[in-house]
């Protein structure tokens, strides 16, 4: 068995000395790979981390390192046209968002007063056009925010602008559609629930053989509540990262060899 997981998060660049993380440290991504290499059926584990993620000391445990959203892409594709992958379990914090603009509040004031000025709407602003103006600041801006190398500390007010980036998660079946797959999913302080329905809604959308939801309120270091959701609605309660990466390698290995039986 060929497992790949990733771990750890995404970091997205401001320009070339700043930039935006998250939290995430990759103990449990961490904790997983090390469950499956200990497991006698499983051959290798191609382990796709963050540059700071923690790694396990596994011997059959491959690290490849990664920065951006863009970066794990071209990996998880790389990887998988090249070699067959039995099972993704996908526990890397993906950045939502990426720089795609940099311009100053002075700059922004000055585009829109001009643009208004010209269309004689100065006196009855629309929200509408207002807002339209100052997306057109932006995006015309020439603060070269990702070639001008290190921006300038000298102004008082710097707007960054983001756009989405693509879910990762949403193309692995694509890529093999007969590989296990494993989705995360966190909340912040939400009801049971909730938690349930939007895991479910992970599940379903991409396919996902088993979908780990969690809830940012329920995770301290002795501690960490998931939930294990199954496509037939059935879940399990998990309380600890060690119980976490037990249960995800049970079930994968086990909805693995069902495959391999009705192959």
């Amino acid at each position: 068995m060929k497992i790949l997981i990733t771990s750890g998060g995404t970091t997205e660049a401001i320009d070339d000395v700043r930039k935006i993380t998250n939290m995430s440290t990759g103990t449990l991504g961490s904790l997983i790979a090390q469950e499956f290499a200990a497991h006698v059926e499983v051959d290798k584990v191609i382990y796709v981390c963050a540059q700071g993620a923690l790694v396990p000391s596994a011997s059959c445990v491959d690290i490849i390192r990664v920065t951006s959203v863009e970066d794990l892409q071209d990996t998880l594709t790389k990887v998988m046209t090249a070699e067959k992958i039995d099972a993704v379990i996908h526990a890397m914090a993906v950045s939502d968002y990426t720089p795609s603009n940099l311009t100053t509040a002075e700059d922004m004031a000055a585009a829109i007063a001009k643009d208004l000025l010209e269309q004689d709407r100065l006196k009855a602003v629309d929200i509408n056009s207002l807002a339209d103006a100052i997306l057109e600041s932006i995006i015309k801006s020439d603060s070269g925010m990702k070639s001008r190398g290190k921006v300038s500390s000298n102004f008082d007010h710097l707007i960054l602008s983001m756009k989405k980036t693509p879910k990762i998660i949403s193309f692995i079946k694509q890529l093999q559609p007969s590989t296990v797959l494993v989705g995360f999913k966190l909340l912040d302080g939400v009801p049971e629930q909730e938690l349930l329905r939007v895991g479910y809604e992970l599940l379903e959308k991409n396919h996902c053989d088993f979908v780990l939801a969690n809830d940012l309120q329920k995770i301290q270091k002795s501690n960490h509540v998931g939930l294990l959701l199954k496509p037939d609605q059935s879940y399990d309660t998990l309380n600890t990262k060690e119980e976490i990466a037990q249960a995800i390698v049970q079930n994968v290995i086990l909805k693995i060899r069902a495959g391999e039986h009705h192959a």
